[in-house]
């Protein structure tokens, strides 16, 4: 059994010490992890790595988060995705990977502005609206049909 308590301890004590990269990865895609809030204010975190969790938060402050990669990640609902994305206003790496939501785009007023200091971009089976990409320098969009 996993002791969810400890878990968020973890992730505290690693924001106290300043983390600037942080990679979970959970092993069962079956019962995911529940990413703890907690990691999505932190004002030293650089590169953030997720895998196999299900995402649920309120807000979002990572100033300083340039790399963010996502694999086999639910989110509620596409909104939850947009305010991680635009809550890294310096991001520059952007890699999808089986994300997904539980709903659609219902973003308030539907105009999302382009990530200005995103160079490179990877989105694979996920939704993510392509204004936010406009001005990336490389742009990679895989789609599987099954």
């Amino acid at each position: 059994l996993w002791d969810w308590a400890t878990y968020d301890l973890w992730i505290k004590a690693a924001k106290q010490r300043h983390v600037k990269l942080l990679s979970l990865f959970f092993l069962s895609t079956v019962a995911m992890g529940r990413v703890p809030s907690t990691i999505f204010c932190c004002k030293t975190l650089v590169v953030l790595r997720l895998r196999n969790a299900n995402m649920s938060f309120y807000s979002v402050d990572l100033p300083l988060l340039k790399e963010l990669y996502l694999s086999k990640v639910h989110f509620n609902g596409m909104d939850d995705l947009i305010r991680l994305i635009y809550g890294c206003p310096i991001l520059e790496i952007l890699t999808t990977s089986f994300v997904e939501t539980s709903n659609g785009v219902t973003v308030g007023g539907g105009y999302l502005k382009p990530l200005s200091n995103l160079i490179k971009a990877e989105i694979h089976l996920c939704d993510v609206p392509f204004r936010t990409f406009c001005n990336v320098q490389y742009l990679t969009i895989f789609e599987v049909e099954v």
